[in-house]
């Protein structure tokens, strides 16, 4: 791996995102008020977050670099595949498989992250990465991810989604909050049928925010979203 500075090439990389973030027919523009809830020197887990490198600029911009990242996929190569979109592939220099298949390449890419204070993980929730510790977290925002936390998918055990929702009770600090959209109406109501019964079934106390004090644009793009506080 070539000798950079990933923390100024990230930043810069940041901030011309922000420069340029579409203001028409934009995704991410659709929802960019709900990432409104993290602030400064907060630590934000970004969970079935994927490869696109959106949600990583939005946060940071919130939280600034004192604040912690984290990042958690079950997919084997979302690490190698978000800092390609950052360094590009002449400070990646070796074959994918080296990265995404062996110890040393896996964490070299992890390394090159936490420089920046970006911790990230392969990893099928439950349960979250040890190196979390409890009660450490201020949000937990899963980023069109209510269905694909809650269904079954080939070669893969069925989820846990009552597992997912009381190990994040477990990991958020008192007050932090869980932020999860749907892509479609009905996504978020079904994950929310989760969370009521991980309340009732593990004595957690996950409270649903009624109205979303930073609510998304009304745009097709912006989805459904859902956000349960934890109190207690």
């Amino acid at each position: 791996m070539t000798s950079i500075d990933f923390v100024d090439v990230l930043w810069e990389k940041q901030e011309e995102y922000m420069e340029h973030l579409p203001r028409v027919w934009s995704r991410f523009n659709s929802f960019e008020n709900v990432f409104n809830y993290f602030e400064p020197g907060q630590t934000v887990a970004q969970i079935a977050c994927g490869n696109i490198v959106d949600d990583l600029f939005l946060t940071m911009g919130k939280i600034g670099k004192n604040g912690k990242i984290i990042l958690i996929d079950k997919k084997p190569d979302f690490i190698y595949n978000r800092l390609l979109k950052i360094v590009g592939k002449e400070n990646l220099p070796k074959e994918k498989i080296f990265y995404v298949k062996t110890k040393k390449g896996k964490k070299q890419l992890q390394h090159m992250f936490s420089t920046a204070n970006i911790e990230a993980y392969v990893q099928r929730l439950p349960p979250y990465p040890r190196q979390i510790p409890d009660e450490s977290l201020n949000h937990v925002m899963a980023i069109n991810a209510a269905v694909e936390l809650m269904s079954r998918y080939s070669k893969e055990p069925p989820p846990d989604t009552v597992g997912i929702v009381v190990e994040t009770h477990k990991k958020l600090k008192n007050g932090g909050s869980l932020i999860v959209q749907g892509i479609v109406d009905g996504d978020t109501n079904g994950f929310a049928s989760y969370v009521y019964r991980a309340n009732e079934k593990n004595g957690i106390n996950f409270m649903k925010e009624r109205s979303l004090k930073f609510s998304p644009l009304k745009r097709w793009q912006a989805g459904e979203w859902k956000r349960w506080v934890k109190e207690g």
